[in-house]
């Protein structure tokens, strides 16, 4: 198996017990998937991003149709997704601009 990195991280929040995650490869989003998603939300979509994340790492699929399967999962189960982004710095607060 070959994990494969998103373009961009994915923050999710409202997980199992409103657990909240950083997700950087399909490997992450599949354990993610069967560890930690709401049993409430695991219809046809959740499959479906399951599927499309093994097809990554079995090097069936590319990597940004795990993702967007992912993303349409989350949207299913009502989980919060936004990108996270490495190239913009954390704002510091306690220094005047």
């Amino acid at each position: 198996m070959r994990d494969q990195p998103f373009e961009t991280p994915l923050a999710v929040a409202g997980g199992w017990r409103g657990r909240s995650d950083t997700l950087a490869s399909a490997a992450q989003a599949a354990q993610f998937l069967v560890d930690h998603w709401p049993n409430a939300g695991r219809g046809l979509k959740y499959r479906n991003a399951l599927k499309a994340c093994m097809d990554v790492l079995e090097g069936r699929k590319r990597i940004e149709a795990a993702r967007k399967a992912f993303l349409q999962a989350a949207g299913e189960a009502g989980l919060s997704v936004h990108e996270e982004s490495a190239d913009i710095p954390p704002v510091n607060r306690s220094r005047p601009p």
